[in-house]
C-alpha cells in the first residue's frame, strides 16, 4: 500500500492536510505581521518554523508521484499533461487573482494588490502563491529529462542549492532562488519512488517518534532563527528541514493508525485531497479576515491567528465543495 507501485496511501493525504493548514497559518501570520510596525519575535519565529517545512512537504510528495506517473506513461504524454494540470491553472488563476483583488479592494484592505500589467509578466514573475505551480513545472521538466537517473539530478540540485548560498542577495530573481532551494525536496521524492520506497517512512510507535523528532526540529529551528541565518529554506537549513519532514511523516502515520483519532485522520485526509483547491482559494478567503476581525473587535495576535487559520481553511474548503456541488470546480482547475 505504501510503495510507488501500490494503491493510495492515506497517510500522504494526511500530511498534505497538515501542510495545507500550515500554509494558511503561515499566510495568516504574515498578514498579522504586515499590520505591525515591528513584529514580535514570537510571530517571526512562527513564520520561520512554518515556512521551513510546509512547502517542502508538497514538493517532496510531488516529486514522488511525478516518478510514479513517468514510470507509467511516455515522457511526451506526461509533458503534454502539464498544460491542463499546471499551465492552465497558472494562467487562469493569475487572471483571477488580479480581477478579484481589484473587486475586493472596495470591500476590505488588500495588502498585495496585483496590477493588471503583471498579467503580461507571468512568464517570469509568478503572482502570489502561484510561484508553486511555476516552480513545480520546471522541476517536472528536469524530472522528464533525468527521471531514470534520480541520484544524478538530486546531486545536481544540491550542488546548485549550495552554490546559490554564495550568490549576493538580490542578484538572482526571487523565483529562481525559490526553485533552486525547493528542488532538492522534489528530487528526494523522485529518488524515493525510484527505489520503491514509501513516500512516507514508517516505524513502530510512530506517534512517539514523530513527537520527539518534531521537538528536536523546533529546537534546531529556534537555534537557526536566533543565529539569523536568513530565509527558512536554503542549503544550510536542510539538516533542520529533514527532521521536520520526518516528524510530520511519522505523525501522519500515527494519526492514521489510531482508531481514537479516526475523525481527525478523515478530516485531514479530506483537506489533503483538496489541498490544491484550498491553496488556490485561501488567498481570496484570507483577504476577508481583516474586516471580520474588525467587526468582531479582535485586536490581539493569537485570537486573530486562530480565527484567520480556521476561516482560511474551512472557508476555502467550503467554497471548493460549493463549486464541486454546482459542477464548476473543474472549470476553475480545482480538481
Amino acid at each position: 500500500m505504501t510503495s510507488a507501485h501500490a494503491g493510495r496511501d492515506i497517510s500522504v493525504d494526511i500530511i498534505r492536510g497538515i501542510a495545507i493548514i500550515l500554509v494558511v497559518l503561515g499566510h495568516a501570520n504574515r498578514g498579522q505581521m504586515e499590520t505591525m510596525a515591528i513584529a514580535p519575535a514570537s510571530l517571526q519565529f512562527l513564520d520561520f518554523v512554518v515556512y521551513a517545512v510546509h512547502m517542502p512537504v508538497f514538493f517532496l510528495v510531488s516529486g514522488y508521484f511525478t516518478f510514479v506517473s513517468l514510470s507509467k506513461r511516455k515522457e511526451s504524454i506526461f509533458l503534454g499533461s502539464r498544460i491542463p494540470n499546471i499551465v492552465w491553472p497558472y494562467c487562469l488563476w493569475s487572471v483571477i487573482y488580479c480581477f478579484v483583488g481589484h473587486v475586493m479592494s472596495s470591500l476590505t484592505q488588500v495588502h498585495h494588490m496585483v496590477a493588471w500589467r503583471q498579467i503580461l509578466l507571468i512568464g517570469w514573475q509568478p503572482i502570489s502563491v502561484l510561484w508553486f505551480l511555476y516552480a513545480l513545472f520546471f522541476m517536472q521538466i528536469g524530472a522528464i529529462l533525468l527521471w531514470r537517473r534520480p541520484v544524478a539530478i538530486l546531486a545536481l540540485s544540491l550542488a546548485v542549492d549550495l552554490a546559490v548560498a554564495f550568490v549576493p542577495s538580490g542578484m538572482l530573481p526571487s523565483i529562481v532562488v525559490d526553485i533552486i532551494v525547493q528542488a532538492p525536496f522534489f528530487y528526494i521524492g523522485l529518488l524515493l519512488a525510484e527505489r520503491g520506497l514509501p513516500a512516507l517512512p514508517t516505524v513502530r510507535q510512530a506517534g512517539l517518534w514523530g513527537t520527539g523528532i518534531l521537538v528536536v526540529y523546533g529546537g534546531l529551528a529556534y537555534a537557526m532563527f536566533e543565529a539569523h541565518v536568513g530565509r527558512s529554506v536554503q542549503f544550510i537549513m536542510l539538516p533542520v528541514a529533514f527532521p521536520g519532514l520526518l516528524g510530520l511523516a511519522f505523525l501522519s502515520r500515527a494519526i492514521l493508525r489510531m482508531h481514537s483519532l479516526s475523525f481527525i485522520a478523515s478530516g485531514l485526509a479530506r483537506l489533503g485531497q483538496a489541498s490544491l483547491a484550498i491553496y488556490l482559494l485561501h488567498i481570496l478567503v484570507l483577504a476577508l479576515v481583516p474586516r471580520m476581525l474588525h467587526q468582531m473587535h479582535v485586536n490581539t495576535a493569537a485570537p486573530a491567528l486562530i480565527c484567520g487559520t480556521l476561516v482560511g481553511v474551512a472557508g476555502s474548503y467550503a467554497l471548493y465543495l460549493g463549486l464541486e456541488k454546482i459542477r464548476i470546480a473543474r472549470f476553475f482547475a480545482l480538481r
